[in-house]
């Protein structure tokens, strides 16, 4: 079950992150208009930004699984779980600073 929503975070950031055929862009689009939130940034910039969290999480995941499946024991890795983490709320802290910036600025020269 760990490495099947593994590779979901992995594949859905890949798919936010690169945006085949557009995918991404509608998706953020439709939830967008219907969340209510007005940003003045493009689907495709929005798109990127929340990508990469998602990537981060899914390599983690599976690369926790493979040192698991390697043999590494359990309690080996707990002391790196705060660092993961950090490293999380940093990339997410980031997207939104992004997001937020690139809003500011391009509500006020419109």
């Amino acid at each position: 079950m760990f490495t099947v929503v593994g590779a979901v975070f992995f594949m859905g950031g890949l798919i936010f992150f690169f945006d085949p055929f557009g995918m991404a862009e509608k998706y953020i689009r439709a939830t967008s208009s219907m969340s209510g939130t007005r940003t003045y940034v493009s689907e495709r910039f929005m798109s990127r930004r929340v990508g990469t969290p998602m990537v981060f999480v899914g390599c983690v995941m599976l690369v926790a699984r493979v040192l698991l499946a390697l043999g590494v024991e359990a309690d080996a890795l707990m002391p790196l779980l705060p660092v993961v983490v950090l490293a999380f709320m940093v990339l997410v802290g980031r997207a939104v600073v992004a997001i937020y910036h690139a809003s500011s600025h391009r509500k006020d020269s419109q």
